[in-house]
């Protein structure tokens, strides 16, 4: 399935066939995050979304970098064949098509929101903010939360992952024997509050099946 690729959007709304994408970040499991602005024509400024503009402060931010060109083809390089990770990666992955005419990367993406249901037992996916506070809280692994700019919310997004993946009763301890592994389980823990991956009898710790 290649590479991880992290990456966010900022856009001027929700449809791609109309809106247009004015920020882009992303980066790999580790090392640095890179972000840019595309240059945004006047039309597509004319149909945006004004609530959208307001959310990611685009009067505040908005201002295309110089080398855009080589960055995005250094992206669109490193794409292809890569898994992409994000929240609602559905979303930013279709306005990219939309804007490349090709959908480079792999066909299986990986939205973080939905990964975490299992781990934290919900049974829907919950936004980013409030999943960043929920893996903070529970977890007790500090996590930055998103503030609406494509840079950050690409480091909000692979920290959750790294927390979660911690923690994920998939990938528990490689010293434990098979029948360890496959009791294993994230719970809640009674006398800190945290979640914990613990092999230990579920007598003694308490599974929450709701936050």
């Amino acid at each position: 399935m290649g590479d991880l690729i992290f990456i966010d959007l900022e856009t001027t709304g929700l449809d791609p066939a109309r809106h247009a994408v004015w920020e882009i970040a992303w980066a790999r499991e580790d090392g640095s995050v890179t972000s840019f602005m595309p240059h945004l024509d006047f039309a597509g400024h004319d149909r945006a979304d004004k609530d959208a503009l307001r959310i990611g402060r685009f009067d505040e931010r908005y201002w295309p970098h110089l080398g855009t060109l080589d960055t995005e083809r250094e992206l669109r390089e490193s794409i292809r064949g890569a898994t992409i990770v994000g929240a609602n990666p559905a979303f930013d992955t279709a306005f990219l098509a939309a804007r490349w005419s090709e959908r480079p990367w792999h066909h299986r993406l990986i939205d973080i929101e939905t990964y975490a249901m299992p781990i934290f037992g919900l049974d829907r996916p919950i936004g980013l903010a409030a999943l960043a506070e929920m893996v903070t809280v529970r977890l007790g692994e500090p996590i930055a939360k998103p503030d609406h700019t494509a840079a950050q919310d690409v480091r909000t997004t692979r920290a959750i992952w790294h927390a979660l993946r911690r923690y994920s009763p998939l990938h528990v301890p490689v010293g434990l024997g098979k029948a360890k592994r496959q009791e294993c389980r994230v719970y809640e823990c009674g006398a800190c509050g945290r979640w914990h991956l613990t092999s230990k009898p579920r007598t003694t710790v308490r599974q929450v099946r709701e936050p």
